[in-house]
Formats: C-alpha cells, sequence, structure tokens
C-alpha cells in the first residue's frame, strides 16, 4: 500500500487510472497464486479424528 499511495501520480484521471493499473497488477498476482492461496486457507480447517478408545491408550 506504501508503494502504491506514494508513487502516486496528481489529478483525479491519472489518479484513477494508475489505481485501476496497480489493481489489475494485484488480482493478476493474486489470480496466479489462487492454488497456494486456497491451500493455506483450508489447512486450518483440517481435523484429525482422536482414537475411539482413548482411555485404553498407555
Amino acid at each position: 500500500m506504501y508503494k502504491i499511495e506514494t508513487k502516486k501520480p496528481y489529478g483525479t484521471k491519472p489518479i484513477r487510472k494508475y489505481l485501476n493499473k496497480e489493481l489489475k497488477k494485484l488480482k493478476r498476482f493474486f489470480d496466479n497464486k489462487i492454488d497456494f492461496y486456497k491451500y493455506y486457507r483450508s489447512r486450518y480447517r483440517i481435523y484429525y479424528p482422536l482414537p475411539m478408545n482413548t482411555a485404553t491408550i498407555i
């Protein structure tokens, strides 16, 4: 965000064009890494079942 904000030009139309261009870059970046993103988000939802009879396990 800092890089995007510090490099933004002056004026309404140039700012809009610049921010749309940066947004497209960010979207392309995350679209290219969607598999990793899905893996990262799903790894916290994996639950391992406990053994059925935990009292007998020594």
